[in-house]
């Protein structure tokens, strides 16, 4: 099928590819109390988060294909996950998910992580294009502005941000930013073990390990999200699907104007109510 060209046919293959019912399926998940869900707006470090939690709970498991078939897409569908309560490899159980605060199934853990608005959209536009449209079809000012300001799947950016700021200081819920997770990633895996009940120094030093760069790029078959576009029936562009990347920001001066006027109007509409002037404030906070 051939890929669209344009923001509402973008939008159109979108919403044929993801599973219909998904999303109320996910929202009557009944989580055990251990249950750890691992909260991004997309293009966030989700991938990164999963495999951390992962080799955290089973002291650096690799046996699997596909690290979305053993810390599901909570909202993935009855295909990929057809049981949400069926036993993982290894406990607590694990999910990812891009849910707002308000939408996820309340009773577990939550790992909330944030990242810079402008460098979401470049990666987001980045991950998209030659998959759900076409190379050079839509730019990346088109993108942000009209996708991400509007989504019409997730609610958009700002919105998602300021529901997970709301539930903060909640014992249940860990706050983290991506740019700090990488400027010190072995305080940020230790916390994330702090978070989840592991205590064990072997088995946060294999994580490590197992959740670096490097590594991950070594296997960046196991996080390629490749089940899910089999099940679904949406083949990227080989060329261009890869999802391990070196975590790098500072992207928003890859935008014009029209963008950061936008941004800022919504950061001051949404985020700068909850005490944070700007992004760099909450950065701080982290």
């Amino acid at each position: 099928m051939e890929q669209p060209n344009n923001i509402e046919g973008f939008i159109a293959a979108l919403d044929s590819y993801l599973p219909e019912g998904a999303g109320d399926r996910a929202e009557q998940y009944q989580p055990d109390s251990s249950d750890v869900f691992i909260a991004t707006y997309p293009k966030s470090g989700t991938t990164w988060m999963q495999q951390i939690v992962h080799s955290l709970r089973s002291n650096g498991d690799m046996s699997f294909d596909d690290i979305s078939t053993i810390v599901p897409y909570l909202e993935g569908g009855d295909q990929m996950v057809p049981d949400l309560y069926q036993p993982q490899v290894a406990r607590p159980h694990a999910f990812k998910t891009h849910f707002h605060a308000e939408r996820l199934p309340e009773g577990g853990r939550y790992i909330f992580t944030t990242r810079d608005p402008y460098d979401v959209a470049m990666s987001y536009h980045q991950y998209m294009e030659g998959w759900f449209f076409q190379q050079g079809s839509i730019s990346m000012e088109e993108f942000a502005l009209e996708y991400m300001f509007d989504d019409p799947h997730l609610e958009h950016y700002w919105h998602h941000l300021a529901s997970w700021i709301k539930r903060r200081e909640e014992e249940n819920v860990l706050f983290m930013a991506y740019e700090n997770n990488c400027k010190d990633f072995s305080g940020a895996v230790n916390r994330v073990a702090r978070f989840i009940g592991v205590d064990d120094e072997a088995s946060i030093n294999t994580a490590i390990k197992n959740s670096s760069f490097e590594f991950m790029k070594q296997h960046a078959g196991k996080f390629d999200e490749r089940t899910m576009q089999l099940v679904y029936g949406q083949q990227p562009d080989q060329a261009t699907s890869g999802k391990i990347h070196q975590g790098k920001s500072g992207k928003g001066e890859a935008f014009g104007e029209a963008v950061k006027r936008a941004f800022d109007a919504r950061w001051a509409e949404y985020i700068k109510p909850l005490g944070y002037d700007d992004y760099e404030a909450l950065l701080a906070s982290c």
